[in-house]
């Protein structure tokens, strides 16, 4: 039997801090800091000890997932 082989993830190149993904979303690092701890939008974060990281992926998906089109919401 075999392995399969893993894929590799670049966390390094994807990660981005409190202040950066501010910068990526449109808003503002306190908003982000309020995000983490009431969790009323759900924006998608890692822990790493007592810091806190955004995956650019994660953001994205989340943008998409908040998207409004005339319609409606998607």
């Amino acid at each position: 039997m075999q392995n399969e082989p893993t894929q590799t993830f670049n966390f390094a190149s994807e990660r981005m801090t409190r202040p950066q993904a501010a910068e990526y979303l449109g808003t503002s690092a306190e908003f982000l800091e309020q995000d983490v701890t009431s969790k009323r939008h759900r924006i998608p974060f890692i822990k790493i000890g007592r810091k806190v990281a955004y995956l650019k992926s994660d953001l994205d998906n989340w943008l998409m997932a908040h998207r409004v089109t005339q319609e409606g919401v998607q």
